[in-house]
């Protein structure tokens, strides 16, 4: 279901340019319909333009213990379809499922399940198509059977080619991270592979993401390898899951334990880490940060996430997009009143915050924990998690989404012209839409080319020919409309001018600068002044700083315009030592009827 954006475990990065809205776009709502039991774990992937798939897992549903649901959802959060069973072997528990989404649509969605690979857990998954539709049967994603091979995570490109990856007990020493790849018709890509080098103690608490291209990083937590404690590492792969550089560590507070890491991955392949880090917040846990260019090296230091400190804050789950910007969200103890609560922060590329800490859950009894996170194109996200005996009977999922300050130009009429913005984001031309924080200023100037003038805004508000000042509260569609200049081309004497037989005239120069100023009053330009501005056919010689002064004056229309200046045989023009020649003219008026 993801076009630029690339689902992983707990996220789902971006491709188009964003500031995170924290504006909910309608009520908080209720994920699951079968309410029997406890239903929790949710995970969520979103396409590009906002349609979101929710899967997680439910007891007694499927008839025997725990089973994997879903739910699709289009852009406005209205439920596609019935809630379905993802997983057809139901014998025992099957549980933690994780989603990710390709361009096409397309998800897949992976999960434990007991005893059906022959020994304790195995990981299994089930591919759909965009329609909910399931896509070939239910497959074993672990080749290693002993043993307990456990909660998955999962991440796809934009083809969707996908990746898993697991714990496993078979590197030697404890727990570690195993690994396989897979085509977008679910054909395994090569053979299960180790993702930690480093095995001592355990490696366990993994997450992947992949970017455009199918390069993916995993990153995981490790036991007393940092000197103190779990610690959080990661491994870089390209698209054929060869290593790139070493394992590495992600935090560099090492003091007592960091856990618990997501991580998202923009479609250039920069990432960014999150986790949650022992009383390094001064209060117990709290949320903690890295960013990382496509090579590995450290964007900027560790960052803290967290605002509020007071108690615990668990469990990251984030996005990002493709030029870094990103949200985090978290569970909060105590922070809405009432036991655990979910709470989020978006932050830009360069690393500062992006408004204010916010909540996601607006009901607040009891405890909401454990958030998933997904995004779309558009910059809107949807948040989901668990909630205690909100649906009636012990846990249900429920979820928020939040909207988007996106500012839509359209240009309209029979011109040409281009619109660009304040702050910086809009240039239109290429760029005309962007996403905005809410509550921000935009001013929007239209400039016209030379053929075209400026009829007026419609739409945010604005009118008129001046500036456009939109305030991005929700959003909005501003059209700008360029009408095109249908006066004829002029017309020249002595045309065409016949080289080393046609006298260069005064006529010839008056004509080239009554069309130069209307040219350059069509782009905006003030008037261009001129030596001997008044002229006497038979007594004002024509003069090489004539020639000068029109090819200087049409070069600003073109830069204006943006074209390239016009080229010429005499490139250079010197006074009392060039002969103005008829060569000269004609050049002078072709570049003028070439942009009129």
């Amino acid at each position: 279901m993801c076009n630029r954006f690339w689902p992983v475990a707990f996220v789902l990065s971006l491709a188009c340019p964003m500031a995170w809205a924290q504006t909910p776009a309608g009520p908080e709502f209720q994920v699951n319909s079968y309410t029997t039991g406890a239903q929790r774990a949710p995970k969520v992937a979103s396409d590009a333009t906002g349609n979101f798939v929710i899967v997680w897992h439910g007891s007694g549903q499927d008839g025997s213990f725990y089973g994997i649901l879903g739910q699709r959802f289009n852009a406005s959060g209205i439920p596609l379809g019935s809630e379905f069973q993802v997983n057809s072997y139901t014998t025992g528990n099957q549980s933690y499922p994780a989603v990710a989404s390709a361009a096409t649509g397309n998800f897949v969605v992976v999960w434990n399940g007991s005893g059906q690979d022959g020994s304790s857990y195995g990981v299994f998954g089930q591919r759909f198509s965009a329609s909910g539709l399931p896509l070939g049967s239910e497959f074993q994603v672990n080749s290693y059977t002993t043993g307990l091979q456990a909660t998955p995570r999962v991440a796809s490109d934009a083809s969707g080619n996908f990746v898993v990856v697991w714990q496993s007990y078979q590197d030697g020493s404890g727990s570690g991270v195993f690994g396989q790849r897979f085509n977008a018709s679910g054909v395994p890509q090569g053979g299960e592979f180790q993702v930690n080098s480093y095995t001592t103690s355990y490696q366990v608490g993994q997450a992947v993401a992949s970017d455009a291209n199918g390069n993916f990083v995993v990153v995981w937590q490790s036991g007393f390898q940092d000197g103190s404690g779990d610690g959080v590492f990661g491994q870089r792969f390209n698209a054929s899951g060869v290593p790139q550089g070493s394992e590495f560590q992600v935090n560099s507070y090492t003091t007592g334990s960091q856990r618990a890491p997501a991580v998202a991955s923009g479609a250039n392949g920069n990432f960014v880490v999150a986790w949650q880090g022992s009383y390094e917040d001064g209060s117990s846990a709290g949320i903690f940060g890295q960013r990382f260019g496509a090579s590995g090296v450290p964007l900027g230091s560790e960052f803290q996430v967290n605002s509020y400190t007071t108690g615990d804050q668990l469990n990251p789950a984030l996005a990002s997009d493709s030029d870094g910007n990103f949200v985090v969200v978290w569970t909060s103890t105590g922070q809405d009143g009432s036991s655990d609560g979910v709470f989020g922060q978006g932050f830009n590329a360069a690393g500062p915050p992006m408004g204010s800490e916010f909540r996601a859950n607006s009901f607040t009894a009891g405890s909401q924990q454990v958030p998933a996170l997904a995004s779309a194109a558009n910059g809107s996200f949807v948040v989901v998690w668990n909630s205690a005996s909100q649906d009636g009977s012990s846990y249900g999922v429920f979820g928020q989404r939040f909207g988007v300050d996106r500012l839509t130009v359209s240009k309209a009429g029979t011109g040409t012209g281009t619109v660009t913005s304040i702050p910086a984001g809009i240039n239109c031309g290429t760029d005309c839409a962007e996403t905005y924080s809410h509550g921000t200023s935009v001013i929007l100037t239209a400039a016209t080319d030379p053929t075209s003038t400026f009829a007026g805004w419609s739409g945010g508000g604005c009118s008129g020919t001046g500036t456009c000042t939109v305030s991005m509260t929700v959003a909005t569609t501003v059209t700008a409309t360029f009408t095109l200049i249908t006066s004829p081309p002029p017309s020249f004497t002595d045309d065409p001018l016949q080289p080393r037989t046609t006298p260069v005239k005064m006529v010839h120069v008056t004509e080239l600068r009554q069309a130069v100023n209307a040219l350059r009053a069509r782009t905006g330009l003030a008037a261009a002044i001129w030596t001997d501005a008044t002229m006497t056919t038979g007594v004002t010689p024509a003069k090489a700083v004539h020639l000068t002064e029109l090819r200087t004056a049409l070069a600003a229309v073109y830069v204006a315009a943006g074209r390239t200046a016009p080229t010429y045989t005499h490139a250079t023009i010197t006074g009392g030592a060039t002969v103005i020649s008829a060569v000269d003219v004609a050049e002078l008026r072709a570049a003028v009827l070439s942009i009129w």
